[in-house]
Order: structure tokens, then C-alpha cells, then sequence
């Protein structure tokens, strides 16, 4: 059952695979390249943005 109803955005992590650094480092990492409004009603998992951060 839908209901019509919104939310800020939900992230999700493998808290058990990554450090609290790496962590802090992917959420920058979204924080700079999503914007609010894009994470509005989505989901995100946080690896990718962890990976990124690790390649450069």
C-alpha cells in the first residue's frame, strides 16, 4: 500500500565494511555532488560515494 507521502531522502551504509573516516569522507562526497532536492524520496547507498573518494 502507497501513500502519498515524502521524505528527505534515505542513505544506507555496510557499517561493518567501512571505517567512521571513510564514512565521513563518502557523506562529503554526496553532500558535494547531490543536491537537496535530488536526494528528496531517494535512496542512496553510501559505497559508491566512499569508492570515489578512495580513487583520487
Amino acid at each position: 500500500m502507497m501513500e502519498n507521502r515524502t521524505h528527505g531522502g534515505i542513505i544506507l551504509i555496510d557499517q561493518q565494511r567501512y571505517s567512521t573516516g571513510d564514512i565521513l569522507g563518502g557523506l562529503m562526497n554526496l553532500i558535494e555532488t547531490v543536491s537537496a532536492e535530488e536526494v528528496r524520496n531517494q535512496l542512496f547507498f553510501l559505497g559508491g560515494y566512499i569508492r570515489a573518494v578512495q580513487r583520487n
